[in-house]
């Protein structure tokens, strides 16, 4: 269990480009723990103060559970996408991330438009994956969301799309 989590916050590192978390980045909680704010992206998001949140250079980990495995991944990246129409089945497909016979639908999110992606795991049947691309002033922001053993998704599911919901830009 904590060499799948390690591995898979290694692989967040290499992602992102840091070599190790940066805790100087400021993720600042509300009182209650419940709000919590990562003023490097601008992006505020429902928590919990039990939650492990792992902040790195334009993007953060949130480990919610450790049994089962439940994780986020928030990411910004400067894209050539301008519109999420470009965002197309065949890229997702190469992102190499996803099973084969993934489903992609268009939604809402924080009040913009965005992409999920419905998932399981590439070579990784036990793993759910459900992530959210939606742009926000000329970046492509990435909601990766892992629960393991896939078939924890049900008790998980709920608090996950709060979380989601949630998301809203700072000023």
């Amino acid at each position: 269990m904590f060499a799948n989590i390690a591995i898979t916050l290694a692989v967040f590192l290499f992602l992102t480009g840091s070599p190790s978390p940066v805790l100087a980045a400021p993720i600042v909680r509300g009182e209650l723990g419940q709000v919590c704010r990562d003023t490097q992206l601008g992006v505020t998001f429902s928590c919990d103060k039990d939650w492990t949140i792992l902040p790195t250079d334009n993007a953060f980990f949130v480990i919610i559970s450790l049994e089962p495995e439940v994780s986020l991944i928030v990411s910004k990246t400067q894209s050539r996408i301008v519109s999420l129409e470009q965002l197309t089945r065949k890229m997702l497909e190469d992102m190499d991330r996803y099973a084969e016979g993934f489903q992609m639908e268009r939604l809402r999110l924080a009040g913009r438009d965005a992409v999920l992606v419905k998932a399981y795991a590439k070579g990784l049947p036990e793993v759910r994956l459900q992530d959210y691309f939606f742009l926000n002033e000329g970046n492509l922001y990435s909601v990766f969301v892992l629960v393991k053993p896939a078939d924890q998704w049900e008790a998980y599911k709920f608090i996950l799309k709060k979380v989601v919901d949630s998301f809203n830009f700072s000023p």
